[in-house]
């Protein structure tokens, strides 16, 4: 992939030339595309707490949501919210019927001048679905105060 697009930059340029990409270069540039994506809803929070005391936290907005734990990793959560309708394509009316992919990743833990530990995690929410672009930035809306109320984020 990344020699494919350095093969278009070349063309871009011009005769003779030759163009390289790097895995950074192609990292920024699919970080940069997810941005611009309407169905990809990105927001970095800073919880107010441990990380040990995270876990506990998260387990209760999974409860609450009734989320599936589709994956865990270190430093990293990947979540199934709500659940796919009858046809299992649609974006239902109701939350439980509005499902979406959550990946949560935690960052290191500081703390600041006032010795309070605070985490920073990055949240990456896609629609599992075909919502319209104002259904699916209330859905992580909603989400991501959830979230926050939960974590005790800013």
């Amino acid at each position: 992939d990344r020699a494919d697009k350095a093969l278009f930059d070349a063309k871009e340029q011009g005769r003779n030339r030759t163009c390289t990409r790097t895995p950074n270069q192609h990292d920024d540039e699919e970080s940069a595309a997810a941005k611009h994506d309407p169905f990809v809803c990105q927001e970095s929070i800073i919880a107010c707490l441990g990380s040990d005391l995270i876990v506990f936290k998260l387990s209760g907005f999974i409860e609450e949501m009734k989320a599936k734990l589709i994956k865990v990793d270190e430093g990293e959560l990947r979540l199934e919210v709500g659940s796919k309708g009858f046809f299992g394509n649609g974006w239902g009316k109701s939350e439980d019927k509005q499902p979406v992919s959550i990946l949560i990743e935690i960052g290191q833990e500081a703390v600041d001048n006032r010795r309070t530990k605070r985490v920073q995690i990055d949240l990456t929410i896609k629609p599992m679905g075909k919502p319209t672009e104002a259904d699916f930035r209330s859905r992580c809306s909603r989400l991501i105060q959830c979230l926050r109320a939960h974590l005790v984020a800013d």
